[in-house]
């Protein structure tokens, strides 16, 4: 009987090290920013801003003669977009979110896809949380870019 009990124990223990040891990793979804943060850090220069703008419809005259650097890829795939998707409902969504709302990711789109500049991928979001209709305008390395809701163009990095 005794013979069991440890033998049962010894089990029991090699299980318990095995799902300590097998911990499933956590998906990186990587991090997101706003453009003023990604220039400040040189992940976007003023040609990047110049096509980001370019493809926001920011840049008014300028617009007919400038040649925005092409989006590469030119769309993102769908593992890309879950991950920004992650990102976003965590940083921006669940903080919001109180006991009353019900609120999923499936809440959360990428509304806009501008392109892929020195591997960072900048998009605008669109939550279904709220709505601002003030018109805002951010200037950033002498390039403004007009809003007219609360969602701002993002820096998605995937590290």
């Amino acid at each position: 009987m005794i013979k069991k009990l440890i033998g049962l124990m010894v089990a029991m223990l090699m299980l318990f090290s095995l799902a300590a040891c097998n911990k499933s990793e956590e998906v990186k979804v990587g991090r997101l920013e706003s453009l003023q943060e990604a220039y400040n850090k040189n992940l976007l220069n003023e040609q990047d801003l110049m096509s980001i703008a370019y493809y926001h419809g920011s840049l008014g005259g300028v617009a007919g003669t400038f040649i925005p650097t092409p989006k590469e890829p030119e769309t993102l795939s769908v593992e890309t977009l879950n991950k920004i998707r992650q990102v976003f409902f965590k940083t921006y969504v669940e903080p919001k979110v109180d006991d009353f709302d019900i609120v999923t990711i499936d809440d959360v789109e990428v509304l806009i896809y501008y392109g892929t500049y020195n591997g960072v991928v900048v998009v605008r979001m669109k939550d279904n949380f709220g709505f601002v209709g003030v018109i805002r305008k951010i200037v950033i390395a002498g390039i403004t870019f007009e809003y007219s809701s609360g969602n701002d163009i993002l820096v998605w990095i995937d590290k």
